[in-house]
């Protein structure tokens, strides 16, 4: 009795499914008929439209001015593009020309905000990183890619002298050469 129940549950089913299946048969059909359609449509109002601009170009009509209307605005985006461009080059150079003048002792802070100080510029374009405080200090390797602040090393102009402390000289007292002993002495 349980084994004809499911299999009738599995009956009505696999009826279910391929009523589904069929139902999305037809409606994929529908679909790219109608998109047919629409690209069939598009392309005619493309070349009608291609046509009628050439058309109008010719004679002298409003195609003409919605041309020059088109020129004006794609010669407007290649300005911004050019400019833009050229500010970033810039902001690129920039940027290399601060990664060439890092060396030891300048603080950073990374693109993980990672902050602290370069030990140590190694050659393949990476460095050593100094965190932490005085008893807990880590060191990290990063790529110069990976500075996102830089703060230059604070350089001293005007270094104090150290102070010495005055100390009583001793009166100097003179005294006599020693005497050379020549092979004449002997």
């Amino acid at each position: 009795m349980f084994l004809n129940l499911l299999t009738a549950s599995v009956e009505s089913v696999a009826e279910s499914v391929e009523s589904i299946v069929e139902s999305a048969e037809s409606v994929m059909e529908s679909i790219v008929e109608s998109a047919e359609s629409v690209m069939e449509s598009i392309v005619e109002s493309i070349s009608g439209s291609a046509s009628s601009v050439v058309d109008s170009a010719v004679s002298g009509g409003a195609g003409c001015q919605r041309a020059v209307s088109w020129l004006i605005i794609l010669g407007f985006i290649a300005v911004y593009f050019f400019f833009s461009n050229r500010k970033y080059k810039k902001d690129q150079a920039e940027a290399q020309k601060k990664r060439a003048a890092i060396c030891p002792g300048t603080k950073v802070t990374t693109i993980g905000y990672v902050k602290g100080v370069i030990v140590k510029v190694n050659e393949d374009n990476t460095f050593i990183l100094e965190t932490g405080d005085d008893n807990n200090k880590s060191y990290m390797q990063f790529d110069m890619r990976a500075i996102a602040e830089m703060e230059e090393p604070k350089v001293d102009t005007e270094t104090p002298e150290e102070e010495v402390p005055a100390t009583e000289e001793a009166p100097a007292t003179e005294e006599a050469p020693a005497e050379e002993t020549t092979e004449e002495n002997k």
